[in-house]
């Protein structure tokens, strides 16, 4: 099986003030998305700026932010847990069968 290829971040974050921009921008589209359905962004962008965010963590994992999107299920929005009738599944282990 071919591992997929990544997918490019939106842009580089220059340094530690820019990622914690991205982490706020990220959650307040997370908050909206996940409260009136409305984001002031769309999938697309939000995905990039997540790669952008997850990318910067990788390479100076230990100044992560704790309300990062990374770190938490929907953004940190939801909280509790929910049962699930049928096991949740990984989209990561998906991704190689989708291409």
């Amino acid at each position: 099986m071919t591992k997929p290829s990544a997918i490019a971040p939106t842009a580089d974050l220059a340094d530690a003030a820019a990622y914690l921009d991205a982490v706020a921008k990220a959650r307040t589209a997370a908050e909206a998305y996940y409260g009136s359905g409305e984001s002031s962004l769309d999938d697309d962008t939000y995905d990039r700026l997540l790669r952008s965010i997850t990318a910067w963590e990788d390479a100076h994992p230990g100044l992560i932010a704790s309300d990062s999107p990374s770190q938490q299920v929907a953004a940190g929005v939801t909280t509790g847990d929910v049962a699930h009738t049928v096991p949740m599944l990984s989209l990561g282990n998906l991704a190689g069968y989708l291409t």
